[in-house]
């Protein structure tokens, strides 16, 4: 149960749009005991630890779960793309773009049936990144694979995410062709 509520808070936070740093805190013992080998946490938890420690710029311990969820690639659709994700998230953390931009697209780049609402996650940060790293083909179609998918999902704070997201970047693309 307490793990249900470390991912459900996680999962929350990131609709929210408002990430907060300290939920790392609560996960840290567990990502500790999990490097230690004292124990073990199904893939879904760790892809949620991962992104939680990204919040807080804990690289080794947003790494460790990363590669965790890594070795299930094999027993899931999704699992290789999840670990892609976080592992482009922790590359632009670091400041990275080039590798964050290589690690999202990888993310991207497959047909995710089971999670779909995972994959527009992944489509959005790999938009995001893609706009920051001026290819703007790819941001484009990325976040337009994402809002159809948050538009059949009727996932729609995630919807106007995206809406907020496009309006960035035409402002950006306004500004820079005044400039």
């Amino acid at each position: 149960a307490v793990d249900q509520v470390s991912i459900v808070e996680v999962i929350r936070q990131h609709v929210a749009a408002v990430p907060d740093p300290s939920l790392h805190a609560g996960l840290r013992e567990s990502i500790a005991a999990i490097r230690r080998g004292e124990l073990q946490k199904n893939i879904v938890w760790c892809l949620h630890a991962g992104l939680a420690a990204v919040w807080a710029k804990a690289v080794d311990d947003a790494t460790l779960c990363a590669d965790r969820v890594a070795q299930a690639g094999t027993r899931t659709d999704w699992a290789t793309s999840a670990s892609a994700w976080l592992h482009g998230l922790i590359l632009e953390a670091a400041g990275d773009g080039k590798g964050a931009l290589a690690a999202l697209r990888a993310a991207t780049a497959a047909t995710i049936t089971s999670m779909p609402l995972y994959a527009a996650h992944f489509h959005v940060d790999h938009a995001r990144v893609a706009h920051l790293m001026k290819d703007t083909q790819a941001a484009a179609r990325s976040l337009e694979l994402a809002a159809t998918t948050y538009q059949q999902l009727g996932a729609t704070s995630y919807l106007k995410r995206v809406d907020e997201i496009r309006r960035n970047t035409e402002s950006i693309r306004v500004a820079q062709t005044l400039a």
